[in-house]
């Protein structure tokens, strides 16, 4: 019975992976590099991670959490400070800034940017990445937070690029603004957002590269955003495939502006049917991903440790498959 099982499992699931590779699509984000009064942005609400605070003073998250997106960037911004990719912003404004946030500064540099406790205030840190924006291709992007070391990174495609630790405090600082949320593709990004992850621990570079392509295949995935349609009956609202019910939101805030490029935009976001272009390339044949720290290099099943298992000893769960093809796939095996 459980080898029937299975086998009606993946004759589903495998046509409809073939087809989202081949009809993957990605939003188009348009922000304008010089004074304006409207932002684009992509959100997600606090709550995907299980936030619940009053708002009356500074808010803190003291758990280990990690956030990634694949972005295709098509330009470098020059609007007050550069671009935001991805982070933790407020709601009732956009601007070049954030609680913490991964950025593209005019020179095209990735920085890791943010809040931290400096006696009864905060002050703002930023440090600068080594490596610079990639341009005109996909790239993944990550931001990963360990609260056992109190210690945030910035990673590209993997690899670590930036890392500020907190000095004071029991974890990351919160704007105070009610609400907030998890910003991609904020203020002065401009370019396409495919996938986008939330996860509920603290990935090592090699999970990240796992995650970025089977994001399903690591533990504590609790957001995964596609992005290839919106939800039925909605305007710009898409479904999680994740562990939470948090939709992810594209939205147009406009409002007043000052000098400082601050849009005040308060409640004023409209949900506007997004610009679809195509997604990434999904890769499928890679020789040396690894799995539990075991390389994935025969067309068998793998648990997320990395152990081979035969398909007479599948039990309910997730797996990794290799295909004879040499695709390296997720399955649910129910």
């Amino acid at each position: 019975m459980k080898k029937i099982l299975l086998s009606v499992v993946l004759l589903s699931l495998m046509p409809m992976l073939a087809f989202a590779q081949d009809n993957n699509k990605a939003i188009q984000m348009t922000n304008v590099n010089s004074f304006t009064r409207t932002a684009q942005r992509i959100s997600v609400s606090e709550s995907v991670l299980g936030l619940n605070r009053d708002y009356s003073d500074w808010g803190v998250i003291d758990f280990s959490f990690t956030m990634g997106m694949w972005a295709n960037v098509s330009s470098y911004s020059d609007y007050f400070g550069g671009a935001v990719i991805l982070g933790h912003q407020p709601e009732t404004h956009i601007n070049y800034n954030g609680s913490f946030f991964l950025a593209c500064n005019k020179n095209g540099e990735l920085v890791l940017n943010g809040k931290e406790k400096s006696g009864n205030d905060y002050a703002n840190f930023n440090v600068t990445g080594s490596k610079s924006i990639v341009i005109d291709d996909w790239a993944y992007y990550a931001l990963v937070y360990d609260a056992d070391t109190k210690t945030i990174k910035a990673y590209l495609d993997g690899v670590e690029i930036a890392s500020k630790t907190y000095s004071v405090g029991v974890g990351v600082p919160l704007f105070p603004d009610n609400p907030c949320l998890f910003a991609f593709g904020s203020i002065g990004f401009n370019g396409a957002v495919d996938e986008v992850h939330i996860y509920k621990a603290a990935l090592t570079g090699d999970q990240l590269k796992l995650a970025s392509n089977t994001p399903a295949a690591v533990e504590n995935l609790v957001g995964f955003y596609k992005f290839d349609e919106v939800s039925v009956g909605t305007t710009s609202q898409f479904d999680n495939f994740g562990s939470s019910d948090e939709k992810a939101l594209y939205r147009v805030g406009t409002g007043s502006a000052d000098g400082s490029g601050v849009i005040s935009c308060g409640s004023n976001h409209a949900e506007k049917a997004p610009t679809f272009v195509e997604g990434r390339k999904i890769k499928s044949g890679i020789d040396n991903i690894t799995v539990g720290g075991v390389v994935v290099c025969e067309e068998a099943y793998y648990n997320l440790n990395g152990v081979k298992i035969s398909s007479e000893n599948l039990v309910p769960g997730i797996y990794i498959h290799r295909t004879v093809e040499g695709k390296v796939e997720k399955v649910y095996v129910k």
